[in-house]
């Protein structure tokens, strides 16, 4: 009896070992199969390479939701994640694309046009959904740049040209808490996007009336693009000296009459560019002053 009862007592023994033993192992093998950032970069870009954008993004921007902003991890899957938003698997689109930006200063409305044409054909692609913000806010039709943009924001909250495009569409409503708190959520990467934030902080400063900060945030610009073709009208604006003041008048109506493809697209997530144009004509009919 005794014998028997030791035998149980050993068989359950082993029972347990070998159930914690799987257990254990069964951890350590998830261990070893988890996904990191490699991994789901990779099956990110082999979704993208099947043209399912919406899963591969999903996996980017559940996975970026889990990272710290600042970490190595996440900057790598916001560069995958920018690549994938953007690509066009169709020729067709990328060609209205192309075109629609080649119309963009001479015939807005055929621009929007073509866009529309690309956005049938690939219906998530950033480029095109971007650029069609981009041309609503300069038929000053805001609000539903505003609300598209948001739209985008809801499934991918990290692309930094939606984000840019919204803080754009806030000031184009004159919405300044909206575009505070937008702002807020660039500091520290604001990237190849910085002299477009800068731009706008110009432009706030300018509106609401406050000329040391907006000359404050001119010379911010200025340091970090002097190319910018808006420099000459805000020079202009709060130039001290009447012929400087002249001078950059001239120098902003020369660039804008002459905006070669290049430039506009060197500056294509800009909107507003060369929009005040007829600001400066009118002053300077009138003698050169406000």
């Amino acid at each position: 009896m005794v014998s028997y009862i030791m035998l149980s007592i050993r068989a359950f023994l082993f029972v347990l070992c070998l159930v914690t033993g799987v257990h254990s192992w069964a951890q350590k093998d998830h261990r070893r199969t988890s996904e990191g950032p490699g991994d789901l970069i990779e099956k990110a870009r082999n979704l993208s390479l099947q043209k399912d954008r919406t899963q591969a993004t999903n996996i980017l921007v559940s996975a970026m939701r889990r990272e710290p902003a600042n970490s190595t991890a996440f900057r790598e899957m916001r560069v995958a994640l920018e690549e994938i938003s953007m690509v066009f698997f169709n020729d067709r689109a990328q060609q209205l694309y192309e075109l629609a930006l080649s119309l963009r200063k001479t015939d807005p409305k055929q621009a929007q046009s073509r866009l529309q044409e690309a956005s049938r054909i690939e219906p998530d692609n950033l480029q095109v959904l971007n650029e069609l913000a981009r041309l609503q806010m300069i038929a000053n039709n805001c609000d539903n740049a505003a609300e598209s943009l948001a739209q985008i924001r809801k499934t991918n909250p990290f692309d930094e040209q939606t984000l840019l495009g919204s803080a754009q569409a806030a000031v184009c409503q004159n919405d300044w808490p909206l575009y505070t708190t937008l702002r807020s959520q660039a500091e520290g990467r604001k990237g190849s996007y910085k002299k477009s934030w800068l731009s706008l902080e110009v432009e706030r400063a300018d509106r609401e009336k406050s000329e040391s900060r907006a000359i404050d945030a001119v010379q911010a610009l200025k340091g970090a693009d002097p190319e910018h073709p808006e420099l000459g009208y805000w020079e202009w604006r709060y130039g001290e000296v009447s012929e400087q003041k002249n001078a950059a008048g001239a120098r902003y109506l020369m660039t804008c009459k002459n905006l070669s493809t290049a430039l506009l697209r060197r500056y294509l997530s800009e909107p507003f560019l060369c929009r005040k144009t007829v600001d400066v004509e009118n002053a300077q009919k009138a003698g050169g002053s406000l």
